[in-house]
Formats: C-alpha cells, structure tokens, sequence
C-alpha cells in the first residue's frame, strides 16, 4: 500500500493509521491485516482529514508529533464534527502530554512502543457495539439517556456526546449507586484488562462533566465520593444534612475556629507577635510595680494611723482614769460608766481631737466577767472588741487589731480597734477606741484606681508604640515577601523600592542585587532548561518510534515461533526478553531525566490510599508467587484519603515490594500503614539480608547494588529506588530505608495528607519494633499461598 492511497476493500473494520514513521505504519498495517481488519495509511495530519472523508474509517490510530498539522490540531479538527473513535500514539508520556492529547478529542491513548496484543485489544474495545442493543432510558440526575439512539438530553436540551463518555455515562448511570473505582471503569468503558494509566479515566470525567453538569466545578450527576471514587446520581436523591442545634457545641466550634484564626495570625503576622509580646510583658511589669506599690502605700498609712491611734489611747486613758475618780460612788456602775464615756466624748469633741489625726474613733469601755447581758458594766459596741484582744488587755498589755466593724450605712468598714487596761477606780475596767479606716481605704482605692487608669493608657501607649515601631520594620519586610513571591512567579523584573539611607534601604538595594544576579541565573538555567526538555523530548520520541517499530516485529516473531528450527526459536525467545529489559531501562532512564530536567508534574487527587497499594500490589504478585514470598498487609480500618498522584505513589510502591521480594530471602515481606492528622506512611519491611552501615543513603543512588552479583528476580535496572525518591519528594514527601546485616531491611514512604503542607514527623517509625518473628499481623490481608490480594 502506497502512503496516503486510500482504497476500501471489503467490508472488515476499518482503521486509518496516521503516521509519519513508513517503517512503524507499515508494522501497523501488517499487525491490523492480521487481525481482521482493513488498515489505511496517511503520513501527515491534512492527508488525515482528507482520508477520514472519504474513508469514514471505524478508527483512527493517531500519532502525536507529524510533519505540519500536528496529531492534536488534526484530533481537535476530526471531533469538530466527527464521533470516529480516536486512540492515540504517542512517544510522550508526561502528564501535560497525556492530558492534552486526550483533552483535545482522543479516547484512548498508547505510549510507544506497545505490544502488538496490546494495540489490538485497545482497537477491539473501541470498536465493540452491539448491533441492535435492548430498549433502555435512563436517568441519571436531571440528564435523560436513550440508549438504543444513543442520545442524552438535560432538561430536554441534548448533549453532544462521543461515544467513549456516552458509553462512561451509561456505565454511571446503570448502577447510580455503585462507586466505581478508576480501575474498574477502566475495564467497564475501555475494555482494559490490566493495570492501566488511570489519567484517562479523569481527563473523559473533566470533559463529560462539562458537557452534562450546569456547574462543573459543583457537579451534581458525576460525583466525586470519598477515597476519589466516582458514582452517578440517582435520578432523585434526598439531601440531608446534619444539623447540630447544640448551643455548647456551636460555640465550641467556635471558639476553636477564632482559636485557629489566631494561631494562623499568630504564625505568620511578626507585627503581631511583637505587639502582643510587647503588650504582655508591660502588664506583667505593671501589675508587679501595682502591687508593690500599692502594699507600700497601704502599710504607711497603717502605720500612721495605729502611732496616733495608740497616743490617742493612751489619753483617752488618762481621762477616762480622772473623769471616774470624781462621779458619785454611790451610782452604779453602768451609769459611771455611761457618764464617763460621755464626758470623754464631749471632751473630745469640745478640743477638735475627734477630728484630728487619728480621725473619728468609737469608745468602749468594759468590766470583765459583766458584759454578758444588756445590765453588766460596760457600754458602747461591745459587740465591735474581738474575744483574743480582750484576752490580751486583760493580762495588761496595750493592744491592736484590725477587723471588720458595721458603718452607718449599714454595711461593713475595716477598722482599726486599740485596747488598753486602766487603773481607775472601777476594778479590772478595760478602754477600747475602735477606729474606722474609711479615709485610709479611700486612699488606697484613689491610688489603686489611678494607676489602673495610668496602666491602661501607658499599656494603650506603649501597644502603639510597639505597632509603629514593628510596622516600620515589617513593611519592608513584607514589601519583599510579596516582591519575592512575584518574582518567584516568573516575574523576574520585580524590584524593591529604596528610599532614603537607612538600614531598609540598604536591605532593599542588597535584596535588588540579589534579585538581578538570581534573574541572571534563572534566565541562563531556563534557556539550558529548555534545550534539555527538548533533548528528552526528542531522545525520547526518536528512541520509542523506532522500538516500537522493533517490538510488534518481534512480537510478530515471537507469535510464530514453534514454526522455527530451535536455534531460531531460542533467538527470538532472547531477543523477547531482552527487548523487555531495554524498554523498561528506556522508560526509567526517559523518567530520571525528566526528574532532572524539572519536567516532572504532579497530578494530584484526592482518593483512598488502598487503591495504589493494591494496583502495585497486583502488579508484583507474580514474583511473590514465582519466589514463594508470602506478602502480609497491616492496613488500617478506616480508609486513609490524600491528595496523591496515584501512579507516580503506585509506582513507589511497586518498587519497593518487588525490591523487598528480591532481597527478602523469600520470608515474609509486611506492608504496613498508618495515618495522623497530617501525614500517611507506609512502610515495606522484608527479613531478607538487610543493609549494611551507610548503604541506607547508597540504596537511592542510580545503579547502585550492595551486591552486583546478586541476580535480581524482578529484572530491575538499579533505577526504581532512585526514582521512587523523586517521586516522593515531588509529593513534598520523604523516602527513608533502614536495615541491619541479616535482620532485613525497612522502607517509609512518609506523604502529606493535603498537598503543600510541611511534613512535621511520621505516623510510623523507620527502624522496626521487634525482629522478623513480631510481624503485626493485627487487621491484615494476607494470601498464604504467597500473592497478595488487592
């Protein structure tokens, strides 16, 4: 067939093969025609749109990169106004790639080179239709879906569909309640029956999502359930919601948000920290001083007043000794004692000593042993003199004490109560001034009130001194963050302002020629960046093409072996296998470059970590069947959800237990895993040989072997580990081995739960707790024939 005749000749399906390559098209066409269909052959995109016209081909097999009108201009053109299945071919693999050959328009797509059964089995699952399929309406949501005329409305309105998201939303829409994993839609939709790249999967339900959803951003007909799984809404579903009426528990949550608030201020404001530290030293220092301060000023006035209180005793004495000396004997005693406590007032009140310095006082004056009842000896507030003064007053001695006497008002005053003996004519008479301490209590609380005021303002004061002060230092300091972000962007032209001589202004010029010599570097880096990404590109497009090329022959080959004399069927059997190793040392080394060229991207999603675990776990139960190794998992209960790239974290896995099966000695190799608030690990420890002091460093190096005579039954190329670390860091998280001589070794993969957070620790612990017969086999699955179920 010449390249870009088209010619139609029974009537087989159909497939037009666009490629630029005449050796790989013509491998093509020899694979197709062996298996029943009809190819066609164009070499470039315009050929393509012209042949698809004419042809109507069943299939499009595409290639990326062609001369001219490139793969996705052509994919972009042909879905304009044609449903024709497209699978793409492609030598590239990063995910920019993928995802914009499939956004464009492609089904399906095969990164070179491929099996020749692997190609077949992608174009039987595209071209797989009933011929008259059962009458069924579905509904999923408000989207309406006639299956035998394979039309969608929504509210009436159709919807354009491909065939590849009409088929995904019937596969939906007939269970609305199943979750379907990746994998299995996967197999439902495109046929696929083996571990596949599941980037196809969310591209279809991005681009179906924005055709059937009113809001993509919010669908409501593909969801998105817990652990990334996907489910079709029920044509009615009732929503409910759970409503906590708990006054306690809203202001609890609350609480804990302005808590959280504060703490995320409190992190990143420096103004803040200086203005609060500034605010709660000063109130500390004041309340010190306050209350020194105010304990001085209150033992003073004490002080003063018991020195004039005792000499105002000590007169009261004297006068109280006279006045009874010269009442009638003959009177009783209680009346002496009333006439004298009055001629003592009135004595007082006459001379203005009442109201000197002592101030006002209250007297008492008490017979012992006759104060009992309203007739014994002894008048004025009795009730007022504690008992243990008395004590002491009556064993003559001149005493004080201060207590709490009732006020005029009704209330209660401190008072200061002096007591002393006397030797008047009245046997055993005892004289008591009870002194109130309303004016002392009156300072202390001016004193105590002003310096409040005064600590107010001052802490008032010195919070804005510190928020000027901080603020002048800050919004540099900020004014550089923001800059540094900007430049950090891309935006290599951003520059800080300078203003005047101070230290700021040197900062900022330090930060502008900083600034100039990173813009220097970068610019020099991007350019050699760039040259590198397009060597790899290019290596990697030149190399895969002509493999590819390589491959299907020797599949081809292979297929028909037993018809060789044995020397021939041995070559072909070697050249088998090794064209295997040669791919996969290809796509590492294609990988580690990309790593080091900054090609690497992360396409992140939330979904259960038990999905990755079992498709590596899938992929590496032939070896552990083949050795015997027993593969025993420790998973926890609930699920564990993280922002991950599942098939770069799958692909970590899989390194790590088809290591551990290598060097495991064929004992049990225990895959365990644990989450905390921030991070999930997952440790893979084998109880093979173990490492040796330093190899945990060494066993990330490219190529490197702690034993280069050991044959390894994985066929690795000494490349896994080196990439897996990659991956690990891509995820901002860590890959860390341990191992002892004999003992075995371990290996964490420590990832963050929400993309971007810092790794503080990790849920598990490197070194392992207890030797190879503790395994923790607590909730676990296990197969005991030595595979692991997924």
């Amino acid at each position: 067939m010449c390249h870009g005749s088209v010619t139609i000749e029974g009537m087989k399906p159909r497939i037009l093969v666009v490629d630029d390559d005449a050796a790989l098209a013509e491998m093509l066409t020899i694979v197709l025609r062996g298996e029943g269909f009809e190819p066609f052959v164009v070499g470039d995109g315009t050929q393509a749109l012209t042949a698809v016209r004419e042809i109507r081909p069943d299939l499009v097999l595409l290639d990326l990169m062609l001369p001219g009108m490139n793969g996705i201009d052509v994919c972009r053109v042909l879905r304009a106004d044609s449903g024709v299945p497209i699978v793409m071919l492609t030598a590239k693999s990063d995910t920019v790639d993928v995802v914009l050959g499939l956004e464009s328009g492609a089904d399906d797509y095969m990164v070179k080179p491929f099996k020749p059964k692997e190609l077949v089995a992608r174009v039987r699952a595209r071209l797989r239709r009933t011929d008259e399929e059962p009458a069924e309406l579905l509904s999923i949501g408000p989207v309406e879906i006639d299956v035998p005329a394979h039309k969608v409305t929504r509210d009436g309105v159709p919807i354009s569909l491909t065939p590849l998201e009409f088929d995904l939303l019937v596969a939906l829409a007939r269970k609305p309640r199943q979750v379907f994993t990746r994998d299995v839609l996967l197999e439902q939709v495109w046929g696929y029956r083996h571990p596949a790249d599941t980037r196809l999967v969310n591209v279809h339900v991005q681009r179906l999502r924005a055709k059937v959803e009113t809001d993509p951003e919010n669908p409501e007909v593909v969801l998105t359930v817990r652990g990334g799984r996907l489910q079709g809404r029920p044509a009615v579903i009732g929503r409910s919601r759970r409503r906590v009426n708990s006054t306690f528990g809203r202001f609890t949550r609350a609480a804990s948000s302005v808590g959280r608030a504060f703490g995320h201020m409190w992190r990143r404001s420096l103004q803040l920290r200086v203005v609060v530290s500034t605010l709660v030293l000063s109130f500390v220092v004041l309340l010190i001083l306050g209350f020194v301060l105010i304990s001085q000023i209150t033992d003073r006035l004490l002080d003063v007043k018991l020195a004039a209180a005792t000499e105002e005793a000590d007169r009261a004495r004297i006068a109280v000794e006279r006045d009874l000396s010269s009442t009638d004997g003959n009177m009783s005693v209680q009346n002496r004692l009333r006439q004298t406590r009055s001629l003592l007032t009135d004595r007082d009140v006459d001379s203005g000593q009442n109201a000197g310095t002592v101030g006002t006082f209250d007297t008492v004056l008490m017979v012992p042993g006759n104060g009992a009842s309203d007739s014994d000896p002894g008048v004025g507030p009795t009730a007022e003199v504690p008992d243990n003064l008395r004590d002491m007053v009556q064993a003559g001695q001149v005493a004080y004490q201060y207590a709490t006497v009732p006020s005029s008002s009704g209330g209660q005053v401190p008072a200061l109560i002096v007591g002393t003996p006397t030797n008047a004519s009245v046997p055993g008479l005892e004289l008591y001034l009870v002194f109130p301490l309303t004016s002392e209590q009156n300072t202390v609380d001016l004193v105590r009130g002003t310096l409040l005021t005064g600590g107010v303002v001052l802490l008032g004061l010195l919070a804005a001194i510190a928020w000027l002060v901080s603020r002048q230092v800050v919004i540099p300091v900020r004014s550089a963050s923001r800059i540094a972000v900007r430049f950090a962007d891309g935006r290599l032209k951003e520059r800080m302002p300078v203003r005047g001589e101070d230290d700021m202004a040197r900062l900022a010029m330090s930060f502008n020629d900083m600034a100039e010599s990173l813009s220097k570097q970068i610019t020099h880096l991007e350019e050699f960046g760039g040259l590198q990404r397009q060597f790899t590109s290019d290596v990697s497009h030149e190399l895969r093409t002509p493999l590819t090329t390589v491959r299907m022959a020797s599949d081809v080959l292979y297929e028909g072996r037993d018809d060789l004399d044995p020397v021939r069927k041995r070559s072909v059997e070697l050249l088998d296998k090794e064209l295997d190793r040669f791919e996969t040392l290809l796509n590492e080394l294609l990988e580690i470059s990309r790593h080091d060229a900054g090609m690497a991207e992360l396409a992140a999603e939330r979904m259960d970590m038990a999905i990755p675990i079992d498709a590596a776990l899938a992929t590496v139960n032939h070896l552990a069947e083949e050795t015997g190794t027993e593969l025993v998992l420790d998973l926890p209960t609930e699920p564990v959800i993280a922002e991950i790239d599942p098939r770069r974290v799958e692909r970590v896995l899989r390194n790590l237990l088809a290591n551990a099966i290598d060097h495991g000695e064929r004992r049990p190799v225990v895959l365990t895993m644990r989450s905390d608030g921030d991070a999930v690990a997952i440790t893979v420890r084998d109880n093979g040989i173990g490492l040796r002091p330093g190899e945990e460093k060494l066993v990330f190096n490219r190529f490197w072997r702690s034993d280069p005579s050991r044959f390894r039954r994985s066929g690795g190329t000494g490349l896994g580990l080196a990439i897996s670390i990659e991956d690990a860091r891509l995820h901002q998280g860590r890959l860390e081995a341990w191992g002892e001589p004999g003992n075995g070794a371990c290996f964490r993969l420590t990832l963050p739960l929400v993309r971007g957070h810092k790794l503080l620790g990790s849920p598990l612990p490197l070194k392992p707790v207890g030797g190879p017969s503790k395994l923790a086999t607590k909730g676990t699955r296990a197969n005991s024939n030595g595979g692991a179920g997924g």
